[in-house]
């Protein structure tokens, strides 16, 4: 597991070995320096998040990460650990806040959909972020405001990732993003196999990757190293489309949980963060090969 511990350093842009070149930096990063509270207008209503951007930073990757229900923004910043991967490779994350702490997740429109995208719009308007290079990701009702908006908006999503989530399709058979699940078998808020108002998560899995005229075949890896076996970890893929492919870390012992938390029984021998974001970076290179438009990756 990855240590989410303090980086502070004036040299630590410097010394990275895995960043977004484009985001340049005019001061020392702490990454444990708390996120900002902010406001942006949408349609005409004030809705509120939290920022977390070292000073100086410009044209950064973004990464939009969602609380769970009656979560705050305050909570999935600490439990995340987010600060701590974005001080050390350049990005930003925001927090948004949903009203109520609840997610508009279902129904023909959503408003929260306009909120991210007012962000997005909003934080390239100050130059602070590449609107080419955004992510997102949430937490159990987070994971699936996650899912609504990889869905609805797919060109404005690089690659996203679900922890503890669950939802009721795979989203269609037409161009997706690439994802990267995490959920506990033992979850008994958005059960691993439930088969009611959500997928089977494996099914979820299938059904994101597949694409017309292709139906996705899984493999699985149990990971042998000992932590990770003693907590059953298993590596589920499926790919159709080469450049948006699905994996799924399942947890024979994991609870509704996030996992590398230290708190966790049965889920912390892997950093879902540290692993979303390896994920996040390698699709990005993909999507600036495809595009031919310099990302500003390295290594």
């Amino acid at each position: 597991m990855v240590k989410k511990s303090r980086i502070c350093n004036a040299f630590a842009a410097a010394l990275r070995l895995a960043t977004f070149t484009t985001a340049t930096f005019a001061s020392p990063i702490c990454a444990q320096d708390a996120a900002t509270p902010r406001t942006v207008n949408v349609g005409g209503q004030e809705r509120k998040f939290n920022l977390f951007a070292p000073s100086g930073l410009k044209q950064a990757p973004l990464i939009i990460t969602l609380h769970g229900h009656g979560q705050s923004a305050k909570q999935i910043e600490t439990l995340s650990g987010w600060n701590a991967v974005a001080a050390a490779n350049g990005a930003v994350v925001v927090y948004p806040l949903a009203r109520g702490a609840r997610w508009r997740i279902f129904g023909d429109t959503s408003p929260d959909v306009e909120f991210l995208l007012a962000l997005i719009d909003h934080l390239s308007s100050e130059d602070l972020v590449n609107p080419a290079l955004v992510f997102v990701n949430g937490y159990s009702g987070g994971a699936q405001m996650s899912w609504r908006f990889a869905c609805e908006v797919p060109n404005r999503v690089v690659a996203a990732g679900f922890v503890a989530g669950a939802a009721p399709n795979g989203c269609g058979l037409g161009r997706k993003p690439p994802v990267i699940m995490f959920h506990g078998e033992k979850d008994l808020s958005l059960p691993y196999k439930n088969e009611r108002r959500t997928l089977p998560i494996p099914e979820l899995g299938r059904a994101w990757a597949a694409r017309a005229g292709c139906d996705p075949q899984e493999s699985v890896e149990r990971l042998s190293d000992a932590p990770r076996l003693a907590e059953g970890v298993r590596l589920h893929r499926w790919v159709c489309d080469p450049d948006a492919p699905v994996e799924l870390f399942s947890f024979k012992r994991g609870g509704h949980d996030w996992p590398g938390d230290e708190h966790n029984t049965g889920s912390r021998s892997v950093d879902a963060t540290a692993f979303m974001w390896d994920f996040f970076r390698a699709h990005a290179r993909s999507v600036e090969k495809r595009r031919n438009v310099p990302a500003g990756l390295t290594n």
